[in-house]
C-alpha cells in the first residue's frame, strides 16, 4: 500500500517524497469527481468488509489530444537531445508510475551529487596570483641556507606560516579546510618539482667545462630572477648540496634527499640551524665544505657576483629563514644515515681550531660577516 504524502507536512519530506506528494496531488486534482447521485443509492451496509485499493495510474497513451509518442518527438527536436536523452524519454513515456517516480528520485540524487562536487571545487580554487605567491615562498624556503630539512613533513605548513606572517593576501584560514588542503598540495607540488631542478643545476655545475662551476656563477643561475640575496651562508649550502650530489649520485631522487637530510641531522647535533649563533658543529661543517669547494672550482672573488653581508639581508630574507629553520625532519632511520664507510660515508671534518672561546663563535653574525667579504 503507497502512502498518502498529501497529508503529511511538506518540512518534514525528504526530495525524493516531495517529488511523490506533488504526483499524487496532481493525480487528485485530475481524478473526475464522484456523482451524488451515486453515493446517495449506495446502501453502505452492502459494502465488503474489505474493500481493495487500486494503484494509482495515470495514461501513458496521450495528454489531451495528442499521443505521448508525438509529443516526445516533438520534445527531442525541440531541445535537440542526443540519442541516449532520447532512449531514456521514450522509456519514461512507456514507464508505470511507480517507474517515474524513481526515475525522477534518481535525477535528483545525481544532481545533488554533482551540485556538491561544483561546490567543493569552487571552494578549493586557488587564484593565479596566489599560486605565483605560494611559488615565490616555496622557492625562498627551499633556497634559505638556513633550512633544517628539504624534504620534511611540515614544508607546506611552514610556506604558508611564513606566507601568513609576511601579510600576504588571500592566504586561507584555518577554517578553511578544503582551500587551505588545496594550496598545500599546490606548494607540495612546486616543492617537488623545484627540488628536482635544485638538484640538476647544481649536477650540472660539476660537468666539465661548465659555466657555473663557480659556486659564485652556479648561485647566481639558481636564484634567477627570483631576487634573492646571495650570501655566504647561502654559498656554503650550495657546497654541501654539491657534496651530496657527488656522495649519492647513485641514488633516486627521493633517497637523495632523504639522505642529505640524515646527514645535515648528523652534523647539526644539538645546535643546527635551529639555534643561530650557537651551532658550532654544523657551521664547521659547511666552512669545511665551502673552503674545499673554493679549492676545487674556484673563488667567488674572481667573480663579479656581489655577496651580500649577512647582517645586510632584507627583513623579508631574515623571516624566511627564521620560518625555514622550523621546518621538522622526516623521523630518521638507519639505513637512511650516512655511515662512516661505504657510499654512503660521511664527509671529513677537521678538528676545530683554537680555543672553546673561539668555537662558540662560528656561525655567528660577526663571523660570518667577515666571511661575506670574500
Amino acid at each position: 500500500m503507497s502512502v498518502d504524502y498529501t497529508a503529511m507536512n511538506p518540512a518534514l519530506l525528504s526530495p525524493a517524497q516531495l517529488v511523490t506528494r506533488r504526483m499524487q496531488l496532481r493525480a487528485k486534482e485530475q481524478a473526475p469527481p464522484s456523482s451524488p447521485t451515486e453515493h446517495s443509492n449506495t446502501n453502505m451496509n452492502e459494502l465488503p468488509a474489505h474493500i481493495p485499493i487500486t494503484p494509482l495510474t495515470i495514461s501513458t497513451n496521450q495528454i489531451g489530444q495528442h499521443p505521448l509518442p508525438e509529443i516526445a518527438d516533438s520534445l527531442k527536436r525541440k531541445f535537440d537531445l542526443q540519442p541516449q536523452d532520447c532512449t531514456e524519454l521514450d522509456e519514461f513515456i512507456t514507464a508505470t508510475l511507480e517507474e517515474r517516480l524513481l526515475f525522477q528520485t534518481a535525477i535528483l540524487l545525481d544532481m545533488r551529487r554533482e551540485q556538491k562536487k561544483v561546490a567543493t571545487s569552487s571552494g578549493a580554487s586557488i587564484s593565479p596570483n596566489l599560486k605565483a605567491t605560494a611559488r615565490h615562498y616555496s622557492i625562498a624556503i627551499l633556497l634559505s641556507p638556513h633550512i633544517s630539512s628539504y624534504v620534511g613533513k611540515s614544508f607546506a605548513d611552514i610556506v604558508v606560516k611564513c606566507m601568513h606572517s609576511a601579510g600576504v593576501e588571500g592566504v586561507p584560514s584555518d577554517h578553511q579546510v578544503t582551500k587551505l588542503k588545496a594550496l598545500k598540495t599546490t606548494i607540495g607540488d612546486y616543492a617537488t618539482q623545484d627540488r628536482f631542478s635544485l638538484k640538476n643545476k647544481v649536477m650540472n655545475s660539476l660537468s666539465e667545462g661548465s659555466p657555473h662551476e663557480n659556486i659564485a656563477l652556479l648561485a647566481q643561475a639558481i636564484i634567477g630572477t627570483h631576487g634573492f640575496q646571495i650570501t655566504v651562508d647561502f654559498l656554503g649550502r650550495l657546497a654541501v648540496l654539491r657534496w651530496a650530489v657527488e656522495e649519492y649520485k647513485e641514488q633516486s631522487t627521493c633517497t637523495f634527499w632523504s639522505l642529505l637530510d640524515a646527514a645535515i641531522d648528523t652534523w647539526r647535533g644539538d645546535g643546527g640551524f635551529k639555534a643561530w649563533g650557537n651551532s658550532v658543529a654544523m657551521w664547521e661543517t659547511v666552512w669545511y665544505m665551502y673552503d674545499e669547494d673554493v679549492k676545487a672550482h674556484g673563488n667567488p672573488a674572481d667573480t663579479e657576483i656581489v655577496i651580500t653581508d649577512i647582517r645586510n639581508i632584507s627583513n623579508t630574507q631574515k623571516s624566511i629563514d627564521d620560518w625555514a629553520k622550523k621546518i621538522v625532519p622526516l623521523p630518521s632511520n638507519d639505513q637512511n644515515k650516512p655511515s662512516e664507510g661505504g657510499h654512503n660515508k660521511r664527509a671529513r671534518v677537521d678538528e676545530p681550531q683554537g680555543t672553546e672561546e673561539d668555537n662558540e663563535e662560528e656561525g655567528s653574525d660577526e663571523n660570518n660577516s667577515e666571511r661575506s667579504n670574500i
